[in-house]
């Protein structure tokens, strides 16, 4: 048995205490966290069927790889993927799990093992959260109505520079979409939504951080405050982009925060989660150091 698989034996006992230890640089780290029980991963997910946007991803990849690998016995991933001219909806998928970052997987399970797994449990949907009913054909949402349990909203625009009236469109009105999909859904256990550390960033210097939607800073009626943006010309909400960003510093940060209130405020007797995560760096053990993708500036900085 492989260190890693040891991790994953080790962290889904459900009534043990996780220790992992990882040599980085000669140096012994431990990361402890007693469970005792209280976090029945393995249970919750077993039988679970998963819509998972922005699966293209940094996020959402690592998300689809630890499931897979740690719960082999959850249900059916369901993956929402925008149409691209002359390509398949699988072939997209497949070439997400192309991707090293699921190497551990293929030595464990085998290329013909892990392709047979892929057509059996993920199902590629298409759609786009820009759109009108999230683009979905009725077919595709009836499907995810009658099956979907658990939602991971992890798309997002993370252009910091981008329009504002643009960053609302999918940050935004994204979400709203997503959330009435939730409301239909027949048996949602629950709906997490992918947020950042730094929607709290307009607050004062000192200020301590806490996990609750903050209703003191920036506009209180969410709802009033888009629709006067959106009721602008592009013009003339580029002129003020300024001003209506404020201490946020972009338009990234201010629409993930506006889009936190509208899912507190909204949220009806769905049970939604927000993920409040800080700086994406490379993984640290899982499925094995140092992996990342794309341009990375964090790691220079973390070397430094």
């Amino acid at each position: 048995m492989s260190r890693i698989e040891q991790l994953d034996a080790q962290f889904l006992q459900p009534n043990s205490t996780t220790l992992v230890k990882k040599k980085v640089e000669n140096k012994r780290i431990d990361y402890e966290s007693p469970l005792k029980g209280t976090l029945k991963i393995k249970e919750f997910y077993r039988g679970k069927h998963i819509l998972i946007t922005g699966c293209t991803g940094f996020m959402a990849k690592v998300m689809v790889e630890k499931l897979i690998r740690s719960i082999p016995d959850v249900g059916k991933f369901y993956l929402l993927v925008r149409h691209k001219k002359n390509v398949k909806a699988m072939d997209r998928i497949k070439a997400i799990l192309d991707a090293e970052l699921f190497d551990e997987l293929r030595r464990r399970m085998g290329h013909r093992q892990l392709n047979a797994y892929i057509m059996e449990k993920i199902v590629p949907i298409y759609g786009d959260l820009t759109e009108e009913n999230l683009g979905l054909s009725t077919e595709d949402r009836a499907l995810l109505v009658e099956n979907i349990n658990v939602i991971y909203n992890f798309a997002a625009s993370t252009n910091f520079n981008s329009p504002l009236k643009k960053a609302l469109n999918i940050n935004y009105f994204g979400t709203v979409r997503l959330l009435d999909l939730a409301k239909q859904c027949k048996d949602l256990a629950v709906y997490a939504h992918i947020s950042t550390c730094g929607t709290q960033m307009n607050q004062p210097s000192g200020n301590i951080i806490d996990e609750e939607i903050n209703w003191n800073y920036g506009p209180k009626d969410v709802g009033e405050f888009v629709s006067k943006i959106m009721s602008m010309s592009d013009e003339d909400v580029a002129e003020q982009q300024n001003e209506f960003v404020g201490n946020w510093q972009n338009t990234y940060l201010l629409t993930k925060n506006l889009v936190e209130k509208y899912l507190h405020k909204h949220k009806d007797d769905i049970k939604v989660v927000i993920h409040r995560p800080s700086y994406v760096t490379p993984t640290i053990a899982e499925p094995f150091p140092g992996w990342i993708e794309g341009v990375f500036a964090g790691g220079i900085l973390l070397i430094i």
